[in-house]
């Protein structure tokens, strides 16, 4: 008979400690999911270095979520360090130079937040995504490329 008390006891405590845990992360887990489940990806690529001396690489996705707004989200992201670095959407898909960028129309989404790391940038409304097949890390600057990551359409 102790010893079932003493269980019923621990099975009491234990319920009580972990239900709030449990359903906490539980609605952290639903947030997130219904987050992600009205986004559409438009795009993706992979980032690669320019040169020797301008590396990068990660993940470069064109999200569009269920209200309609479109932003650059980079994953897994690194690059190159170096002054006045900027993200660029450009409409061509094939940079291999400074030159294919700035020969090129290209959208300006602002400065590198961070040479590393996941970020992402919002696209100005009225622009059309699909135009773009190019994200670049450009220092604007000097005029020199430091990596770029061809976006292919999703299905």
């Amino acid at each position: 008979m102790k010893n079932l008390a003493t269980f019923a006891l621990a099975l009491a405590l234990s319920a009580t400690v972990s239900l709030p845990f449990t359903s906490s992360l539980t609605d952290s887990i639903g947030v997130a999911m219904a987050d992600t489940m009205g986004a559409k990806i438009l795009g993706s690529g992979s980032f690669k270095g320019a040169d020797a001396g301008h590396k990068g690489g990660g993940i470069a996705k064109l999200v569009q979520s269920k209200d309609g707004k479109v932003t650059l989200d980079l994953s897994n992201f690194k690059s190159t360090n170096g002054p006045d670095l900027k993200v660029y959407l450009v409409k061509t898909d094939k940079i291999m130079s400074a030159s294919d960028v700035t020969g090129n129309q290209f959208l300006s989404l602002g400065a590198l937040q961070s040479p590393e790391g996941d970020q992402s940038y919002t696209l100005p409304e009225g622009v059309n995504p699909a135009e773009f097949g190019s994200v670049v890390i450009f220092c604007q600057q000097y005029s020199v490329l430091f990596s770029a990551a061809s976006l292919d359409a999703e299905m």
